[in-house]
């Protein structure tokens, strides 16, 4: 490389964050472990995301799972029961 990234010099902590980008990683449900058509599933939902300060926002990958479409679907089904749940928490207390 003719430049230094833009990251610093990252790549060579050892913080969690740092152990957890280099750690190998299975291509499997986390939920089930299966191992066919996987998808990306963010424990943050985005209508939340958008509402965190910048430094919460970048880098997540550990925010990110992998699961089967049918994980997927009850994950988000309980997700957003869950933001539901909160909402009316939040109205209540106006």
């Amino acid at each position: 490389l003719l430049f230094e990234p833009s990251g610093g010099n990252y790549q060579n902590t050892g913080t969690p964050e740092n152990l957890y980008l280099k750690s190998a990683k299975q291509n499997v449900c986390v939920a089930c472990g299966s191992t066919d058509h996987h998808m990306r599933h963010y424990i943050v939902p985005y209508a939340y995301r958008t509402l965190l300060p910048d430094q919460y926002k970048t880098h997540m990958s550990h925010d990110i799972v992998i699961l089967c479409p049918e994980c997927h679907v009850s994950c988000e089904k309980l997700s957003k029961a869950k933001m539901k749940s909160m909402e009316n928490a939040l109205r209540d207390d106006l």
